[in-house]
């Protein structure tokens, strides 16, 4: 038993060493090469390999060390300090990726980008370190002891107590989290537990996955009950819940084969129009890259305009006091052969139509990352309604003063109206081509991109919009077309569905939609492209994404916003 105990925590420790080494490696070749997919993949794998195989390490050492032998005892402190090295640095690692999108200026990217590739590469250096540790005990000779419960006194165990009822609170909180993300409208608790913490799960799964394993590590070794029944169960909720956060990493692979195979059987293969007119080395050259997906995906160069005035409501009407603000990201200087040179992207932020805003609350590294491929990308504001109550805290929601108030669908679509009268005034000022304008959105912006193209294209509605604009596409994102309260918010019968407005000669649509989404159902994107081909229609794809909830594309380089980014950006530069 001594022997092979030995042998394992030897074999583990130079598994830990040289993955590491590769991860390092992986991560500087991802930086400093454009690598194919696969070799991409690989430098990814053995990132998340390393940090696996330390997890491993620490609690083998953490099984048979003697705590009361003075390199034991070491081991066992130093195993606090690893793990507190993995938590903290998956929680910076995320923490930074988010930072660009609350900041318009790239003043700060040297800083953000410096630091998460610092944090990157200083996790597996910090495997590295803590296996040749554990080498070098095996070779002092390793001080064994199977099985032995060391409970700590005094203000020490109390401390141990704490952070042991933390980490059993965390471990709970996310094994409810995936039990109401997995079972949606089943779960029991549907009604008084609404769908929002889907936001926060597939998105960031690799992240939860990481924590949530070294948290069932430092559970394990603050207990030190091998074999005892808290344990087991301990050890099986942690491996469950890391398991669950991994299928959307395993799954990529038939999600990006359907989205290709959705995208080629409508619009056809894009790979050779882009090569003819020279853009392709400007697109996004892979449809997933996990180093990306911890590394972020940096913004090129752009310019920008913050809370411009498009409208004033005046003192009394309808639009009493409200003052609606567009941002604007702009091109950089001299990118004249940029593909998206003078189109123009509309944004439109969701919220339930009762809350959310432009720029941060509406995923502003979109907004960059378009810019620097030459479009002119608007992030608009519209009225927010308060003729339906959702939560308890909807009177905190409204993120932008003055804008919540009785608003109708029919004010919403108007107010965005408006915008489109503001766009064709200063196409010249951005040296826009009108002819070549797209609209997006996601959830209820995704409804009202919708129904904004729509009507557009439509013609129908030359009192509401400028017919100067022409949609060359839309590209919704789990647009909430079908929601039960929209007819408490009131409007037109198009905007209440905005299906009506859909004929032989609308505009191509490309359709992002989730197929864990518990706050929009999948069978709402659904029905809206068969009601596409019911028209006569049959440009309109649909990009399913297995393992992706509501919003799931809020964080930037995540799985699912890297894979929309690569077909939406490939959708705009062929219908431009």
């Amino acid at each position: 038993m001594v022997n092979r105990t030995i042998k394992l925590i030897l074999a583990v420790s130079i598994l830990t060493a040289g993955l590491s080494l590769m991860a390092i490696a992986g991560g500087l070749l991802h930086l400093l090469l454009p690598l194919p997919a696969a070799a991409d993949s690989a430098c990814g794998i053995f990132f998340l390999l390393a940090l696996i195989s330390l997890n491993l390490l620490i609690y083998l050492q953490d099984r048979a060390v003697e705590r009361g032998d003075y390199l034991g005892r070491r081991l066992h402190r130093r195993g606090y300090l690893w793990l507190a090295v993995l938590i903290g640095g998956q929680l910076l690692l995320v923490g930074l990726n988010m930072l660009p999108a609350l900041f318009y200026s790239s003043r700060f990217n040297g800083a953000i980008y410096g630091g998460i590739y610092l944090l990157y590469l200083g996790l597996p250096a910090a495997g590295f370190v803590a296996a040749r540790e554990s080498l070098a005990a095996v070779r002092a000779g390793f001080p064994l002891q199977w099985g032995r419960s060391l409970k700590g006194a005094g203000r020490e165990g109390r401390f141990k107590k704490t952070v042991c009822t933390l980490c059993y609170l965390f471990l709970l909180a996310e094994t409810a989290s995936l039990y109401l993300f997995f079972s949606g409208d089943r779960s029991i608790f549907y009604e008084s537990a609404p769908q929002v913490v889907e936001v926060f799960l597939s998105g960031y799964s690799l992240y939860h996955a990481l924590v949530v394993l070294s948290t069932t590590v430092l559970l394990l070794k603050l207990q030190h009950r091998p074999g005892s029944a808290g344990t087991a169960l301990t050890g099986a909720l942690g491996l469950l819940c890391f398991g669950a956060y991994l299928l959307p990493l395993v799954a990529v692979p038939a999600t990006c084969a359907g989205a290709d195979a959705e995208f080629t059987r409508v619009f056809g293969e894009a790979e050779p129009e882009l090569s003819a007119s020279g853009w392709r080395e400007h697109l996004q050259a892979k449809p997933f890259s996990l180093p990306a997906y911890f590394l972020g995906v940096p913004p090129g160069e752009y310019r920008y305009q913050k809370n411009v005035l498009f409208y004033e409501g005046g003192t009394s009407g309808a639009d009493e006091g409200l003052k609606l603000h567009v941002d604007i990201f702009m091109p950089p200087a001299g990118g004249e052969n940029l593909p998206g040179r003078g189109t123009a992207l509309l944004r439109i932020h969701g919220g339930a139509w009762i809350a959310g805003d432009k720029g941060y609350g509406n995923m502003m590294q979109v907004n960059k990352y378009f810019a620097s491929r030459g479009y002119t990308v608007f992030d608009l504001q519209y009225g927010l309604t308060d003729r339906i109550r959702l939560t308890a805290l909807q009177p905190y929601l409204g993120q932008a003063p003055g804008r919540v108030g009785p608003y109708t669908l029919d004010d919403m679509v108007r107010h965005l109206g408006i915008f489109t009268r503001y766009l064709a005034e200063h196409a010249a000022a951005y040296e826009l081509d009108l002819d070549s304008v797209f609209v997006s959105g996601g959830s209820a912006g995704g409804q009202l991109a919708t129904a904004v193209a729509l009507a557009l294209s439509g013609g129908g509605h030359g009192d509401l919009f400028s017919d100067e604009l022409k949609i060359r596409g839309f590209l919704p994102l789990y647009p909430a077309n079908d929601t039960g309260f929209l007819p408490e918010i009131g409007g037109a019968a198009e905007w209440l569905d905005v299906a009506l407005l859909l004929d032989e000669q609308s505009p191509p649509c490309l359709l992002y939609q989730g197929r864990q989404d518990g706050q929009v159902s999948p069978e709402t994107a659904r029905r809206f492209q068969e009601t596409y081909c019911r028209a006569g229609n049959e440009r309109c794809a649909l990009l399913e994404f297995n393992w992706a909830g509501h919003a799931s594309d809020f964080y930037f380089p995540g799985i699912f916003n890297q894979i929309w980014l690569y077909y939406m950006e490939r959708f705009i530069a062929l219908h431009r």
